[in-house]
């Protein structure tokens, strides 16, 4: 009787208890893996790394309104291992964890007990090895899509890399899946009765045989149509790989050449704009002096006088249109040399004569050092233009009273022109540009000398077509030295074969 009394009592408790707990229930929310959204919640799908942070996200639904104060309890255990933990955070963080099979237990607990909450739980799996497999095999399926969608794009006119691989990739993973299905249906085709063992005869198992010889005859003929198959379509990507590549070629070079014209183009523009800009000025110079020679009843000596700085001035604009014409010869990328051998010294020596006249006007000395060479390979005209230019400038930017020294000797494997002078030197700033075509440096010739921009350039293009060196060696104040240097022995350009 009391036995019967106790366990009513207890049934009475839990009924009253169930009436007065709130129904609640703890939910998942989500699950980030290393920060991203995992794609599925359902639990069959949790398998993860070892290397993976796993963070579980997760609250307390409940129908009442009345709010319990409550922590939530979550209990994970794994192997012989527990672990344990109480927070009121919404959220848990599992990451270095062993390979192995976890269950988590997630409830929500209040000190009162007027929670009834249901408790969530799941289990998951860190496994490194069925991650990668579960990743392949999505990989498979996008790959699979993907060329599904890029062949029914695919036109005759060629078919990408990108495209061509994973042709090859899902014919592969076919012909792998093939082989799969034969030993598939050899193991399902080497299963015997076990059940019955002992019963069967000679004949049944002569009859299964049978079929499984013609079963893995029927599954070497798919093989080999497969293996046909990805034969042919491997020839076909690599055919069209190859169409491609030289249409891309064809494309890169037209794209070179179009660029090199427009670049051209711009140098032609520039050049125009600048000889239009130094003509204009000395042109009507000329005309002014004639117009003064038409208006005015002059003596002879004024005559003279105007017909000299006609003189001069008409000068200005015939070497002008000398340079320009050097300018449009050298604009090409190929230089035409007539190479013979020469005396480098001799050519040096014919140049300062023609600028004797010139240093003699500015009381200029031309101080001159030879040493005995042997001849060397050199297109002597082409030579005079570079050796020209840097004794001239020399001579134009050096004050009234100094010297040019003028040196050939030779360096290492080169015979070279060095010319030095006393003027007002170049800044480093010079010294980068001095080079390019059509830059006027920041000094100026000291008897009001013309000077086009172009020399320096010329000096580049001709030495360099030599397979020749030119160098400066300058500071404000100290002069400047310029060095050409041409190789003792002819360098012969390399040979391209021309490929259609």
């Amino acid at each position: 009787m009391r036995k019967a009394l106790f366990a009513l009592q207890i049934l009475l408790f839990f009924v009253a208890y169930s009436l007065y707990a709130q129904n609640a229930s703890v939910i998942l929310d989500k699950v980030l893996v290393n920060g991203k959204n995992h794609s599925n919640l359902d639990p069959s799908t949790f398998v993860f790394k070892t290397t993976d942070k796993i963070e579980v996200f997760y609250h307390l639904e409940t129908e009442e309104t009345q709010k319990v104060p409550f922590r939530f309890m979550v209990k994970m255990k794994y192997q012989d291992q527990e672990y344990n933990q109480a927070n009121n955070t919404k959220s848990i963080v599992f990451q270095s964890l062993e390979e192995s099979t976890y269950h988590v237990d997630i409830s929500a607990l209040d000190p009162n007990n007027k929670l009834n909450a249901i408790p969530l739980q799941f289990s998951f799996r860190v496994n490194n090895r069925e991650v990668a497999m579960r990743n392949e095999l999505r990989q498979s399926k996008e790959k699979i899509a993907e060329l599904d969608s890029a062949l029914s794009a695919a036109s005759p006119g060629g078919v990408s890399q990108k495209t061509s691989t994973l042709l090859l990739y899902a014919l592969s993973s076919i012909l792998g899946i093939a082989c799969v299905l034969m030993a598939l249906k050899l193991l399902k085709s080497k299963r015997i009765n076990k059940i019955n063992k002992g019963t069967s005869t000679m004949s049944d198992l002569s009859s299964e045989l049978i079929m499984l010889r013609q079963e893995v005859a029927n599954l070497k003929k798919e093989n080999a149509a497969l293996r046909q198959q990805i034969d042919n379509l491997s020839f076909r990507s690599n055919e069209l790989n190859k169409q491609n590549n030289e249409l891309r070629d064809k494309t890169d070079k037209l794209s070179k050449f179009n660029s090199e014209l427009t670049e051209l183009q711009s140098q032609k523009d520039d050049l125009f704009a600048m000889v239009i800009h130094d003509i204009k000025n000395p042109a009507g110079l000329v005309k002014n002096l004639v117009e003064l020679l038409n208006s005015y009843d002059l003596s002879a000596t004024e005559q003279k006088e105007i017909m000299d700085d006609i003189l001069v001035t008409t000068s200005k604009i015939v070497n002008l249109s000398q340079e320009v014409t050097k300018i449009l010869a050298l604009e090409s990328s190929f230089i035409n040399l007539n190479i013979g051998n020469y005396q480098l010294a001799e050519v040096a020596k014919d140049v300062v004569r023609r600028n004797a006249i010139s240093a003699e006007k500015k009381q200029i000395e031309i101080i001159e050092e030879y040493k005995d060479m042997p001849d060397i390979p050199i297109d002597p005209q082409r030579v005079e233009e570079v050796i020209d230019n840097l004794i001239s400038n020399a001579i134009k930017y050096s004050p009234k009273g100094s010297t040019v020294k003028v040196t050939v000797d030779k360096s290492g494997d080169y015979a070279q022109v060095i010319v030095k002078d006393n003027g007002l030197g170049l800044s480093q700033e010079d010294i980068s540009r001095a080079f390019q075509k059509g830059v006027r440096l920041s000094a100026a010739p000291t008897a009001n000398e013309h000077s086009s921009g172009f020399g320096l350039w010329i000096v580049k293009k001709l030495t360099e077509a030599h397979k020749g060196k030119i160098k400066i060696s300058s500071a404000l104040g100290k002069g400047s030295t310029f060095t050409a240097q041409f190789p003792l022995v002819r360098v012969e350009d390399p040979v391209e074969d021309n490929k259609e």
